[in-house]
């Protein structure tokens, strides 16, 4: 059985907000997860003709998947982190409950930019959407 690292995609933007607004919470976003002990890697998330800035973040323990809700729902007035399992399944965390998502994979360009959501690391040009 394959086994795929576990992290979570979580970021600090509002649609409500302006873009200054939304830059100050990323940087702070940032601040507390490195400040938390956390390595984030920048991503772009594209969603309904929008992007916004998201972090990836390793998890390799349920406590890391704990911290990641609290700065999301409680600092930060998200909806929904996205959480990929060590069994490659991805979920989205809503404060009360779980959806299923699927399976994100690294897939060409010309694949994600089909998609209603994707993401994109702008340093490695790698582009990922669920497969």
């Amino acid at each position: 059985m394959l086994t795929f690292k576990q992290f979570a995609i979580i970021g600090a933007e509002l649609d409500h907000l302006s873009p200054e607004e939304n830059s100050k919470r990323t940087s702070r976003l940032l601040l507390a997860l490195s400040e938390s002990g956390f390595s984030p890697m920048r991503f772009e998330e594209h969603s309904g003709g929008k992007i916004q800035t998201k972090f990836h973040v390793g998890t390799p323990k349920e406590a890391d998947i704990m911290h990641m809700e609290m700065l999301a729902f409680d600092l930060f007035q998200q909806k929904s982190i996205s959480v990929q399992y060590s069994d490659g399944h991805s979920r989205l965390h809503f404060r009360d409950y779980t959806e299923y998502e699927g399976k994100v994979r690294s897939v060409e360009k010309c694949v994600a930019v089909k998609k209603d959501r994707y993401f994109f690391y702008p340093e490695l040009g790698n582009y990922y959407a669920v497969a």
